[in-house]
């Protein structure tokens, strides 16, 4: 795990914790634009990684999804790279970039949260949540409060 600081060590104001990298956190700050097809849209759920960096992923992600379309999110990262993710209360784990979840009505809001470990290749980027249907039907949307934090451990 990367440590800038050392044990014992008086912060001071001049150091700057941010510059390390080490932990951030975005929020959906309002709610996306609702999907109405099987094509992924973007949501703003998106965070910097470096090239050959390693990271600690975890998400829950609120949607509001019919039973018929269900949901499939998405982790967008620079190409190369590669994932081991598992959904809350799993005991399996996947290497796809992609999990899907069965929603249950209209403004019924679901809790989408998986974790994992995220290898970032040689080129650096962006990490985008991204969100589609399983079935074209209604609208799915990514609801304010939606969060994902990002943990760089080398």
């Amino acid at each position: 795990m990367l440590n800038p600081f050392t044990a014992g060590q008086k912060l001071r104001a001049v150091d700057d914790v941010t510059a390390h990298d080490i932990r951030r956190i975005v929020c959906q700050t309002a709610d996306s634009a609702p999907s109405t097809s099987t094509t992924f849209l973007n949501s703003s759920l998106v965070l910097s990684v470096v090239a050959s960096g390693l990271y600690k992923l975890t998400t829950q992600i609120f949607v509001d999804t019919n039973a018929t379309a269900d949901v499939v999110l998405n982790v967008l990262l620079p190409s190369g790279s590669t994932v081991r993710f598992s959904d809350l209360g799993s005991t399996t784990t996947s290497t796809s970039t992609s999990r899907t979840y069965p929603g249950v009505a209209a403004g019924t809001v679901i809790s989408c949260e998986f974790s994992g470990f995220i290898d970032i290749d040689t080129s650096s980027g962006n990490l985008t949540i991204q969100y589609r249907q399983v079935s074209a039907s209604g609208s799915t949307i990514v609801k304010v409060g939606s969060t994902v934090e990002l943990t760089r451990i080398a």
